[in-house]
């Protein structure tokens, strides 16, 4: 994260100095998705998502490990269909960068 904060800090100055730096947008933007991705994979490995107590917490033991098993499916299914949407985006404009 400092290291986005400086490379935007560094950015700005080299417009009104000097010449941009050359794709300085879409490196900050994939700094953020490595950096929100990284976040989300911490927040699942310790388990610090938050999740509904009162409902969860009445089933038995083998009850909430299915519906913790669910809840992950329903996350990868999600994160790959935002993925495979992204990835037909990116190949619909790779020649526009060219």
């Amino acid at each position: 994260m400092a290291f986005m904060m400086f490379f935007i800090a560094i950015a700005v100055i080299s417009r009104l100095t000097v010449t941009p730096i050359i794709g300085d947008v879409e490196i900050v933007q994939l700094g953020m998705i490595v950096l929100i991705m990284c976040g989300l994979a911490y927040t699942q490995r310790v388990d610090g998502h938050i999740s509904i107590g009162i409902v969860v917490d009445r089933f038995p033991q083998k009850g909430q490990l299915v519906m913790d098993a669910i809840g992950s499916l329903l996350n990868v299914v999600v994160t790959l269909i935002i993925a495979y949407i992204y990835v037909g985006v990116f190949l619909n404009h790779k020649n526009e960068m060219q």
